[in-house]
């Protein structure tokens, strides 16, 4: 496997784990406070714009990780799968049993309990997003490998969960409605970043190139701040549908914050050969490590929520950097425990 690839990946899933404490961090204060007319909220709006990204990143990360090498159905079942089914029981029990606690009765702890493995919390539906993404991957990789047919599944993808959304600004939201109805999104939608992120981490990049991405990420934020503000002005009310994962902003944003952070890191590789190999394993290492808290941070973060409530406007950063350290730290002691595999 190469190593190039790894550093880069490691690095984008560290960062994604940080924006997606960052956004559940902010979206309360975002939404309850929407006022364009405020530079408090103007800014806690451009921030949660780029924080909604986390999770297009991490399925990103997904793609260009598990298509790296062809998967069988018996190793999806009883490799990929179990490595995150398991974590997810067991912090599911947690998050249980802190409802059983505070139960009135003891049928209405188990219930509690029970729920809470079987439908888990309003932050797990990414856990089931990926395990349908998981076992739809030996079918996938029939075609993967073929680089006319991966652009043409990700043309495919782009044109019913981007664009044809996009058909209510002619006046007819019928398309729109059979989409949300049946949940198109979360059945197919994802798989758009699945792909994509197999597919960028494969095409041929330059130093160059750095430009053209940041470009991009600086006029996307700047297009969806503006519109942003003008929605707000005009509504009040939540427009996250402007950078949402299915929009083009969204797209276009997360696409070049990995190929920036992809480009990056190839840059200062290339100009650290003279570090010795040791010293380059041993960062490698680390940020691996890191890395591999994302799912633990991802599982864990909800409980230091309470934390943060009485902060309000600019001070809620300080939050997330609070909630952020807590969920990195607990992830990192339990990666030291012989039940590593069982919290992460």
């Amino acid at each position: 496997m190469n190593s190039k690839r790894l550093i880069y990946i490691d690095i984008i899933k560290v960062f994604s784990a940080f924006l997606i404490v960052m956004q559940h961090s902010l979206a309360l204060e975002w939404a309850e406070h929407i006022n364009p007319y405020d530079i408090q909220w103007k800014i806690i709006n451009l921030v949660f714009i780029i924080s909604r990204m986390g999770v297009p990143l991490f399925f990103m990360c997904s793609g260009a990780t598990m298509f790296l090498r062809k998967h069988s159905i018996k190793e999806i079942y009883c490799s990929s799968i179990p490595r995150i089914i398991i974590p997810y029981i067991f912090w599911m029990l947690v998050y249980g049993g802190i409802e059983a606690v505070h139960s009135s009765s003891i049928p209405i702890a188990i219930n509690s309990i029970i729920k809470a493995v079987i439908f888990g919390r309003y932050h797990t539906w990414f856990i089931a997003a990926l395990l349908g993404l998981y076992i739809i991957t030996p079918l996938i990789k029939e075609f993967i490998y073929n680089s006319n047919l991966l652009k043409y599944a990700i043309i495919l993808s782009i044109l019913f969960t981007v664009l044809l959304p996009y058909s209510r600004f002619i006046g007819d939201e019928r398309l729109e409605t059979v989409i949300n109805d049946f949940k198109m999104h979360f059945v197919v939608g994802y798989i758009l970043y699945y792909l994509l992120g197999y597919y960028l981490g494969n095409i041929i990049i330059n130093a160059k190139h750095i430009y053209i991405y940041c470009i991009t990420i600086l006029t996307t934020l700047l297009v969806s701040q503006l519109l942003c503000v003008k929605n707000a002005v005009m509504l009040g009310a939540e427009i996250q549908n402007i950078f949402s994962d299915f929009s083009i902003i969204g797209v276009l944003l997360s696409a070049s914050i990995f190929l920036s952070i992809r480009c990056i890191t190839d840059c200062l590789k290339s100009s650290k050969k003279d570090i010795t190999a040791k010293r380059h394993n041993s960062n490698h290492l680390s940020i691996s490590h890191l890395a591999s808290l994302g799912i633990g941070i991802y599982l864990a973060h909800p409980l230091f929520l309470p934390l943060i409530e009485p902060l309000h406007g600019l001070m809620r950063f300080w939050g997330i950097l609070i909630i952020y350290s807590c969920s990195m730290t607990i992830s990192f002691i339990i990666s030291k425990t012989p039940l590593k595999k069982l919290f992460l």
